[in-house]
């Protein structure tokens, strides 16, 4: 008899766990879709409010980005902006010119600021926290002009999470840049590079057919 209780308390326990199981996989499956189908209607509003642009098919998940667009800004298709815990900060000064290519995906908590040109290809990831700037906005030593020099990320790039991409560096396709890299100089086409400053710790082929998503 004590046996058998015992039988019904184990499996007891095991319905109640795939019961709560299934609940918590229907209930993150229902918050994806909702979150999934606001940041498509909320997306574009947002967008056109803020830049004048208009794009149907941007994705907004979570908190809309800050965006201070005085100069240009252009953006394809696909765009998808993630901001559930921080938000994400663009700033394009009176002279500056941001270009973003198809398909990207840029985290929350990521800033973006030009003073003259940045340029973002197709299907760039980014990750927490990542930081672009195309200007130093102070002089180093007494005496110094700010430096404002253009910045260049290439096709199916990813950055990962608190990478830094400072002023006059160049990202090759295809490459891959390490949580916490500060990027000081050009990384070239198919590599990896970590560190800071950033270095190349590894080398690989990119087919050209290579689609990072």
């Amino acid at each position: 008899m004590a046996e058998s209780r015992c039988k019904f308390a184990r499996n007891g326990r095991r319905n109640s766990g795939n019961t709560l199981s299934m609940v918590g996989r229907f209930r993150h499956f229902s918050y994806r879709v909702r979150v999934r189908i606001l940041g498509s209607v909320r997306g574009p509003l947002v967008w056109i409010l803020r830049t004048g642009q208009l794009h149907p098919d941007l994705v907004m998940i979570g908190r809309s980005p800050l965006v201070h667009a005085w100069g240009k800004i252009e953006v394809g298709k696909g765009l998808r902006l993630r901001g559930l815990q921080t938000r994400t900060s663009i700033t394009v000064g009176p002279m500056g010119h941001l270009t973003i290519g198809e398909n990207v995906f840029i985290n929350q908590g990521t800033t973006i600021h030009s003073e003259l040109r940045i340029s973002i290809g197709d299907r760039v990831e980014m990750g927490d926290g990542v930081t672009i700037y195309d200007t130093n906005f102070h002089p180093v030593a007494p005496g110094d002009e700010v430096k404002v020099a253009a910045v260049v990320i290439g096709d199916d790039v990813w950055l990962g999470n608190g990478v830094k991409v400072l002023p006059g560096t160049t990202i090759g396709r295809g490459s891959v840049v390490g949580a916490g890299a500060v990027v000081t100089q050009d990384i070239p086409n198919g590599t990896l590079a970590v560190g800071s400053p950033a270095r190349v710790v590894r080398s690989f082929e990119v087919p050209p057919e290579f689609k990072r998503r």
